[in-house]
């Protein structure tokens, strides 16, 4: 169809500007216009090219981000003098994580297209999502100098100065981009989305009305709004917000997504099922979706350990009640279940995250949280004792995403809360923490005495075979548990591959390391396979599990 219609240069760049996100999401004038370069010296192959950027976007839409690079590397090979197809298959290898790689891409596209500003966006989008915000502001600070009466340099600028916390120079680029192009909504949704980064939610709000003004016609002036009502606890006019925004925008997910998260904060898990379920049905591939249903399965389970213990409290009993067992979420049976048979040790808060992408919810007090190994080892040694007391227990704000998060002075334990910021109610919240921390440790307790489970230990430093029989033992002391201690392993054991050191005990190896420093980028498709060969030779050898003398 797409041939039938592009029969003259016209044609080529009406196609252009009917395509619902374009070739890519910025530059739409100049994309065309390079297109028209190209229709000109070689019409069948422009056609084709056309296709095949449009067959990438509607793969990219769809979250099936692996057949879009797929897409885009085709594109890319054919088509080495376009540009679009080296900042498109980078941007496709971005949205993967896959950041050396684009990077990569980049660097050889900044010298044969030095003057196309999509190749620049681009190398500040990745530099951005690879955690590298100087290297972010250099290339949109090259965008703002050679490509002045573009309005893309200077969201890049703005969003690189957040990321540093250096607020005021975000503030102050936007401004100037304001009156430069009046015209432009995203300039001015960059503009609120800074004070809500600083965590002024008032000034948030303020701003993100005065773009629903200005652009009545841009959905995420509504969604705006109604994320700063949330972030003020006006849950009532949140939900009022996103509803008339709906009604405008019913395709919206954006809209539909910040309406969810209302009823998650407000506190309300069957109402917020209610809404994650719906988006579910309508976009079932989008990862913030899949992702959002699943924390909500955990703030719910978080939610009723904290009202039963509170319950307890109040009661003044000496052991607090029989509280929840771990949630199911709705996602694959076969993995999720898999994944619910594993409990993580630490270090860090990397498998928790491959639990939530596989579906698996559970409970426990190191799956969210950060220790060291030698504190593990003196944790287990004494039951973890301590845990939850008040003396013990520091509560801080996140400056980055306003989350509370807890610090015990003796194990060094520093752990997500899932509670974001309320000023009003910090004792509260602070009592409520202590008490979830006192049964989180009595359930870890309780499961290593159940010695069900296959426990998890993932480290970032490099562990000796006697490291890992050491926290084996230490584990033995409890009953005969399992354990599979996971290291990144270059140019060692083949990544998803396990090696028995003794029975019970399981070395484990992944490809990297899904932290670096700087941003996430989880081998989860590794996770899987390492996770399916532990349950396997654990399943052969749990029968003669060793047992600590």
């Amino acid at each position: 169809m797409v041939k039938s219609i592009l029969r003259n240069a016209g044609d080529v760049i009406a196609e252009l500007r009917r395509t619902p996100r374009n070739i890519l999401p910025h530059l739409k004038t100049y994309t065309a216009d390079v297109l028209l370069g190209f229709f000109r010296e070689d019409r069948r192959k422009t056609q084709r090219l056309i296709l095949a950027i449009k067959q990438a976007n509607d793969l990219e839409r769809q979250w099936r981000l692996d057949e879009a690079a797929a897409r885009w590397k085709t594109i890319w090979t054919d088509n080495p003098q376009a540009a679009i197809s080296h900042a498109g298959y980078a941007g496709a290898l971005r949205k993967l994580n896959r950041c050396a790689e684009s990077s990569g891409v980049l660097s050889t596209a900044r010298q044969a297209f030095a003057d196309d500003p999509n190749i620049w966006l681009e190398s500040a989008a990745t530099a951005h999502r690879s955690g590298d915000h100087e290297a972010a502001l250099t290339f949109a600070s090259h965008l703002v100098a050679h490509f002045p009466k573009r309005p893309h340099g200077y969201e890049a600028m703005a969003r690189a100065y957040r990321e540093q916390q250096r607020f005021d120079e975000a503030d102050a680029i936007l401004l100037r981009g304001r009156v430069l192009f009046p015209s432009e909504a995203s300039i001015a949704s960059e503009y609120a989305a800074t004070a809500d980064m600083r965590g002024d939610w008032a000034e948030g709000l303020r701003r993100w009305q005065d773009v629903r003004t200005c652009f009545p016609k841009a959905a995420y002036g509504y969604a705006g709004v109604g994320a700063s009502f949330r972030r003020l606890k006006r849950f009532d006019d949140a939900d009022a917000a996103l509803v008339a925004g709906m009604a405008q925008y019913p395709n919206d997910e954006n809209l539909a997504i910040n309406h969810a998260w209302v009823a998650d904060d407000r506190g309300d898990s069957v109402e917020a099922m209610r809404r994650w379920t719906a988006l579910r049905a309508c976009f079932p591939t989008h990862p913030t979706i899949r992702t959002g249903w699943v924390e909500s399965q955990n703030r719910a389970n978080l939610a009723e350990v904290d009202r039963l213990v509170d319950q307890a409290h109040a009661a003044a009993q000496s052991a607090p009640p029989e509280l929840p067992t771990d949630r199911e979420s709705g996602h694959e049976p076969q993995f999720r279940d898999l994944f619910m048979g594993f409990e993580s040790l630490g270090e860090n808060c990397e498998f928790g995250f491959v639990q939530r992408h596989f579906g698996a919810e559970p409970l426990g007090l190191l799956r969210w949280t950060g220790i060291t190994f030698d504190k593990l080892l003196s944790g287990l040694a004494v039951d973890f004792d301590g845990v939850g007391t008040p003396d013990r227990t520091v509560m801080e704000l996140n400056p980055s995403n306003h989350e509370y998060y807890t610090t015990d002075r003796v194990y060094g334990l520093a752990m997500h809360t899932f509670m974001p910021r309320d000023e009003g109610n910090e004792a509260r919240i602070y009592q409520k923490l202590c008490r979830r921390l006192q049964y989180l440790r009595t359930k870890l307790l309780d499961d290593l005495r159940a010695a069900e489970k296959i426990m998890v230990f993932q480290a970032a430093a490099v562990l000796t075979d006697d490291d890992l029989i050491r926290l084996h033992d230490a584990l033995l002391r409890y009953g005969q548990n399992r354990l599979l201690c996971v290291q990144a392993t270059p140019g060692g054991d083949r990544p998803g591959s396990v090696r028995l050191i003794r029975p019970g005990l399981m070395a484990g190896s992944i490809d990297r390391v899904g932290f670096d420093g700087k941003a996430w980028a989880v081998s989860f498709e590794i996770w899987l396979q390492l996770c399916q060969a532990a349950e396997a030779a654990s399943r052969a050898t749990h029968s003669t599990c060793v047992t600590r003398s």
